[in-house]
């Protein structure tokens, strides 16, 4: 399972982005840890997947638009925002790319 392994590997996780960011390790941990706790709570709600369909309503025209979303996140929180929006887009089963800011550190 995901968070598992991001949960298990915590204390790595935090030493990275203390070193790249200068983060306080206490925040870089609680970071990965709550990262590990959006993929769980994602993970459940695509489970749920509630599929609801709004009736039709007579003489109006209704639709459903499926096209590319684009998802930005801030620099300074590397693994909790990116998770956040991964994580959502693979449990609604879309597709998902990760380009980090040009000015991010590694």
């Amino acid at each position: 399972m995901p968070s598992t392994a991001i949960a298990s590997c915590a204390d790595a996780i935090a030493a990275i982005m203390v070193r790249e960011q200068g983060k306080p390790l206490a925040e870089a941990k609680g970071e990965a840890m709550a990262a590990a706790d959006v993929i769980d709570w994602f993970g459940k709600e695509g489970r749920r997947a509630y599929g609801q369909i709004i009736p039709r309503v007579p003489g109006v025209t209704q639709m459903t638009i499926k096209l590319p979303v684009a998802a930005f996140t801030p620099w300074n929180f590397p693994i909790s925002q990116i998770v956040r929006k991964l994580s959502g887009a693979l449990a609604a089963g879309c597709s998902i790319i990760v380009n980090p800011a040009d000015m991010a550190t590694a």
